[in-house]
């Protein structure tokens, strides 16, 4: 459904935002607030990764490519997400490539369906390994589904493999000096992390830090708990009142302002359902900043 809809984003957020689609989907799916489809312009994008195009390169060459795997939520609501990432990435110099989004199955995995999830994993699995396998790098851009090949597929799969996330790499490019310069200043930022990040990837704040510092900018990373999202639970019509006293806890006074980014989709989706601003994600501002 989602990679049907990504081909007509406006027929699709026509038909879901009316409010009789909104009515109908609160009676029987007991779903409210769902995200509207923004999808990237294809022609903004990095071009799709061939697995037989690198299979005929050299170890050298492959070093320096980068594939983005790219997940059907990003893809399919922050779409000019995976644009931002892949220039600034080219402008570091590497080779980006983009591996295209399937489904993950991770609703599947909330609901308990295990064995139609199982069969997902495998395929997510497979396809991802088999480019892991050339020695090339692979990378995510939302840390709950990056960390999939590590903790979900790998349950079911037996295997795992590391699809890191988009800061391990950029701060490594800060180390070698591999990026440009940035072309303006932007006052200071707050940092805000998906808790299946921080609890998963308890480095992942401080090397955003130091990646975008190499870029001139400064982010405090910030600590928070869960924003009250989490998965599909923020969006449950049952759920309305705690999703919104979670948020109240720790996202409310570090959303206040514009001056803010955080890593995760889901956190992006709350704060701007609860608050009408939406943060950036990090690799957003870094390509603004070099963009002048």
């Amino acid at each position: 459904m989602l990679a049907a809809a990504r081909k007509m984003p406006g027929i699709a957020n026509g038909v879901a935002g009316s409010d009789r689609a909104k009515a109908a989907l609160e009676r029987t799916l007991g779903y409210v607030d769902l995200p509207a489809f923004v999808v990237a312009d294809p022609q903004t994008l990095p071009p799709v990764v061939s697995k037989a195009k690198i299979d005929a390169l050299s170890a050298e060459a492959r070093a320096n490519i980068v594939i983005l795997v790219e997940d059907s939520f990003t893809a399919s609501f922050d779409g000019p997400l995976v644009a931002a990432a892949g220039r600034v990435l080219t402008a570091c110099g590497y080779t980006v490539l983009r591996l295209p989004p399937h489904s993950n199955g991770k609703v599947l995995h909330l609901l308990g369906m295990r064995d139609r999830f199982a069969r997902i994993a495998a395929k997510r699995m497979a396809e991802v390994k088999g480019f892991a396998d050339l020695g090339v790098r692979l990378v995510g851009l939302d840390a709950a589904t990056a960390l999939m090949f590590t903790q979900e597929f790998a349950e079911m799969t037996g295997d795992s493999v590391d699809v890191a996330g988009l800061e391990t790499l950029l701060a490594e490019a800060v180390r070698q000096g591999r990026i440009p310069a940035a072309a303006r200043a932007v006052p200071p930022q707050r940092l805000l992390g998906h808790c299946t990040e921080q609890a998963l990837r308890p480095q992942a704040l401080a090397l955003w830090a130091e990646a975008l510092a190499g870029f001139g900018i400064v982010a405090q990373p910030t600590k928070t708990g869960c924003c009250g999202m989490a998965g599909l639970f923020g969006h449950e019509a049952q759920n309305q009142t705690l999703s919104r006293d979670i948020f109240a806890l720790s996202w409310a006074d570090v959303t206040r302002d514009d001056a803010m980014l955080a890593t995760g989709f889901s956190c992006r989706c709350q704060t701007k359902r609860l608050t009408g601003r939406r943060p950036l994600h990090p690799v957003e501002l870094i390509d603004r900043v070099l963009a002048g």
